[in-house]
């Protein structure tokens, strides 16, 4: 359906050039040769960014405000480990935790296998999380789900599908309580409307009244979400 040549970096670097149907390639040729040098910075800014973005790692306390829990990130080295493994244990107070994530340091990509056992914990505690709200929202807006997805997208929230499969963000978990709640009422809603037209948002509404304010304050949450989730 694209009616004019569009090129995109994405953040990992990876290019994406979309072209209309029928267009010659000579005028390909020219709209590449014409954006090469912008292309070329935008590719290394971007490379390098996402290669910041993939050496941080979590910090020793995660706020997960959506469930009003404090997880204290415990790494433990033990040589001749044959994989990482993370487990949650309850601590000195009922919002307290601590994630052990014991890993054999002698080993390659240690950041990256703790940064994979903290968010395989994450998504555990994402699932139960959600399913605590999706199931009593869906009897109360007259609707049902088939299934709950629990991903790390980029750049949505949420999405419905329409076989009846609801996919999440796992970064809900580090939103405000009310703003989490909306995300689950949004992603239902569309269960009935596949669409944002005004029988949808009446529905959204009549469950959560402040639903238009919540939208619009959680449009603007991405940039304040701990990037190591990436």
């Amino acid at each position: 359906r694209a009616r004019r040549l569009i090129l995109r970096v994405a953040e990992n670097g990876q290019v994406r050039l979309t072209v209309p149907p029928r267009t010659p390639k000579s005028q390909i040729d020219a709209f590449l040769a014409k954006n090469g040098d912008w292309l070329h910075r935008n590719v290394i800014a971007a490379q390098e960014q996402h290669s910041k973005l993939c050496a941080a790692e979590p910090p020793e306390y995660l706020e997960l405000a959506a469930v009003g829990e404090r997880w204290r990130l415990e790494r433990v080295e033990r040589v001749g480990l044959a994989s990482a493994r993370a487990t949650l244990r309850p601590s000195t107070s009922p919002d307290l935790f601590t994630l052990r994530v014991i890993f054999d340091p002698k080993r390659d990509e240690v950041a990256l296998k703790v940064k994979t056992c903290v968010r395989r914990a994450l998504v555990e505690r994402a699932k139960v999380y959600y399913r605590s709200q999706l199931i009593p929202l869906a009897a109360e807006m007259g609707v049902e789900f088939k299934r709950l997805q629990v991903r790390r997208q980029r750049s949505v929230w949420g999405s419905c599908s329409s076989t009846g499969t609801i996919s999440l963000n796992l970064a809900g978990l580090f939103l405000k309580p009310e703003l989490a709640r909306y995300l689950c009422i949004h992603e239902l809603a569309h269960l009935r409307h596949m669409n944002h037209s005004g029988a949808f948002w009446r529905l959204v509404q009549s469950i959560e009244p402040t639903a238009r304010s919540l939208d619009a304050e959680l449009g603007g949450t991405h940039a304040v979400l701990p990037r190591w989730l990436w």
